[in-house]
Parts: structure tokens; C-alpha cells; sequence
């Protein structure tokens, strides 16, 4: 299967899988708008994304809340900063990975709190953001750059689909599941 049926497979499941709630009346007529984004975090670097959208008042705001969650996930594995993990990670949290599987947030977060492998920065390509029936998808490639579990220096490259939703009224990251990754080590 090649990545982009991979993507579309991923994204139909977890659309259905994570459906609540109900958003406002919205049009039916969607439009691709480019936003740049305020590079605030010297270790995160995002310039910008896509937000696909039929309602861009609404989707505008909340959008926004959901870039600068994206951007606390590294910020929480740089710091090993259970907490902050606690505040942006849903009750019912998944992550899947290659060759990773965790069905719950406290799993995910001790596997993240005790690494040996560090990551010193991240930067994002291709993020793009649409919301559905109060959820939002987020999908985007990666870099990082750090280093491995044995302490020497790599670059990760990565492709990730992201499922967002409203617990209360704060938008957390449910699910995290990634599409393709590779490693390199620089000489």
C-alpha cells in the first residue's frame, strides 16, 4: 500500500473511531487557507500550516489552540515534563508507532519521561488541519534532531496523522499515529 493510501486508511479510521459531539451549521463549501504561524519556540520550529476549512471564524480560533498544543508535545518530551503531558493528552490518549503501541496516556508518558533518547529540536512540513463534527485532524512530516537511545547524534524523519478533541471544553491530543519514519545518522 503505498503512503498515501496508508494516510487516507488511517485517517477514515480515526475519523470514525474518534466522531463526537456536534459542530455548528457550517457551509458546504471548502477552501484551503495558508496560515503563518508566530515561531515563538526556538526549540519547535513551525512557520506554518493549512487549515481546510468551511467556517473560518470558527475554525480560526480553535485552530490556533490546537497549533500550540502541537507545539508542547516536543517541548513536553525535551523537558521529560510529566505534567505538561498531562494537560494536553486525552483521558483516552492512543500512540502508534512503527514499533510502538500504547493504549493509554500513563503508559505513553512514563515510556516518554524515562527515554535515554533525547530530542533538542523538531521541525514541521506539511501540516495540514480540518475539523469534523467536532474533531480535528491534523496531519504532518517531521524532523528531529537529537539523539538515540545509545546517545549518538540522529535526524528522524517523519510522517504523523493526529486526532484532536474537546474534553470539557479544552481541546487534547487523543491519538497519535504515524504513517512512514526513517533515521540517518550524521557523520
Amino acid at each position: 500500500m503505498n503512503n498515501l493510501n496508508k494516510l487516507l486508511s488511517v485517517f477514515i479510521f480515526l475519523v470514525a473511531a474518534c466522531k463526537q459531539g456536534n459542530a455548528p451549521a457550517l457551509s458546504s463549501e471548502y477552501k484551503q487557507v495558508l496560515v503563518t504561524e508566530p515561531n515563538t519556540t526556538a526549540t519547535v520550529d513551525i512557520k506554518e500550516y493549512t487549515l481546510v476549512t468551511n467556517n473560518w471564524n470558527f475554525d480560526s480560533t480553535n485552530a490556533a489552540t490546537i497549533l500550540e498544543l502541537k507545539r508542547k508535545l516536543p517541548l513536553a518530551m525535551q523537558r521529560k515534563d510529566s505534567l505538561l503531558f498531562e494537560s494536553i493528552l486525552s483521558k483516552t490518549f492512543t500512540y502508534r508507532g512503527e514499533d510502538e503501541f500504547y493504549k493509554n496516556k500513563e503508559d505513553y508518558i512514563h515510556n516518554r519521561i524515562h527515554a535515554t533518547w533525547t530530542i533538542d529540536t523538531v521541525k514541521y512540513e506539511n501540516i495540514v488541519l480540518q475539523f469534523f463534527d467536532g474533531i480535528a485532524v491534523l496531519t504532518y512530516r517531521n524532523t528531529l534532531k537529537g539523539t538515540d537511545d545509545s546517545g549518538k547524534a540522529d535526524l528522524e524523519h517523519y510522517s504523523w496523522a493526529d486526532i484532536y478533541v474537546k474534553e470539557g471544553n479544552k481541546w487534547k491530543i487523543k491519538g497519535i499515529h504515524e504513517i512512514e519514519s526513517s533515521t540517518e545518522y550524521p557523520d
